[in-house]
């Protein structure tokens, strides 16, 4: 795989602006598909599409010569797009601009992680200097300056409610567990949700009413790529329920339906076999549906001799998008729910597809 198109399969704890104009002053835009592609050019490309029987359009973000590509997380909202890279060993966000063209850099002169968009897609959540004093920050959109926030510093994992606040993860290290905290927008902590002395609580992902969370739970051990669970709760804490067996320390988050009725996310092939926990390339995944009240299982991919997973769904809620590596070879691919069979998208290489809803 080529250098500009690594993505990295890595554990959790591994851990975008215009111009002058407001977020609310900006004409919405219609939903389009967003993915990065390499040609036959060699040169990786944020490249969009409205209609996936159209021709892609090339955007203008330019990614760095000496960075690779970690993930891409739209703005829930607006036409922003946060671009995690890794760059010389240092990971930054830059957040790009659809509509202008403008790439910004919110945090300079230190490494940056991002956590997570606003509901309203007003600001967002990174964490910085995290080799160093890690600390939270959060940054209004466009042009804002980072604003420290008293999360503590052990923090791995942040996620926000459409109320404004948020949810958070800690651990203390290997053998300590971990817990789930509910706070302020601000950082205040409100109380805990979840204590896991013998366990991992990570990729927290709301429901988009904000009334319940999913998250993947997996054993606090040695083992880089141990056996998980896909988990829901309420968003208070309570009733917390084990819905399926799910993949856990490769960077593969839940992803919830439009409509909040189904979760879409990873499972293991090979659950089976001992090398998975310990290489990431000895796994064989797929991606699954569940519906969260009955929990009917359904899967989306069938692969034998591949990686399946990033799973994103479409705003209508109608196709999946998810990334597939098979021989050394990245290709993001999406599937119509109703009447498509998954087929890749991009030409030789692609990854990290994403839909930016238009609102």
């Amino acid at each position: 795989m080529r250098p500009a198109f690594r993505v990295l399969l890595s554990a959790f704890c591994i851990l975008l602006f215009s111009s002058c104009a407001s977020p609310a002053d900006r004409e919405p835009a219609a939903p389009q598909l967003v993915f990065l592609n390499l040609g036959s050019s060699g040169q990786a490309q944020l490249v969009s599409q409205t209609d996936l029987h159209s021709p892609f359009t090339i955007l203008q973000y330019s990614i760095p010569s000496d960075c690779s590509v970690y993930n891409l997380y739209p703005n829930p909202v607006h036409s922003l797009l946060a671009a995690e890279l890794l760059c010389n060993d240092q990971a930054r966000v830059e957040i790009y601009d659809l509509q202008t063209g403008q790439t910004y850099l919110p945090v300079e002169q230190t490494d940056s992680r991002f956590l997570a968009w606003t509901a309203d897609g007003s600001q967002a959540y990174l964490k910085t200097d995290t080799l160093g004093s890690p600390q939270v920050v959060h940054i209004a959109v466009p042009g804002g300056k980072p604003e420290a926030l008293p999360f503590p510093a052990t923090l791995y994992d942040l996620a926000t409610l459409p109320d404004g606040r948020v949810v958070y993860s800690l651990t203390r290290g290997i053998g300590y567990g971990s817990e789930t905290w509910l706070a302020e927008a601000d950082g205040k902590p409100i109380r805990q949700l979840l204590a896991e002395p013998y366990a991992i609580i990570a990729y927290l992902r709301p429901s988009p009413d904000g009334s319940r969370i999913a998250f993947i739970l997996f054993p606090d051990s040695q083992a880089p790529f141990p056996n998980g669970e896909l988990w829901v709760m309420n968003a208070d804490g309570a009733d917390p329920r084990r819905l399926a067996a799910a993949d856990a320390g490769h960077g593969f988050a839940p992803a919830w339906s439009p409509g909040g009725t189904q979760i879409a996310f990873v499972v293991r092939a090979n659950a089976d076999d001992e090398r998975v926990q310990q290489s990431a390339a000895a796994l064989v995944s797929n991606v699954y549906r569940i519906e969260v009240q009955g929990g009917t299982l359904t899967a989306v991919t069938a692969f034998t001799d591949a990686i399946a997973g990033s799973p994103t769904w479409s705003p209508d809620g109608t196709m999946l998008a998810f990334n597939v590596v098979r021989d050394g070879k990245m290709q993001a691919w999406v599937t119509s729910l109703t009447d498509a069979a998954p087929a890749p998208l991009g030409e030789e290489f692609s990854c990290c597809a994403v839909w930016l809803p238009g609102r």
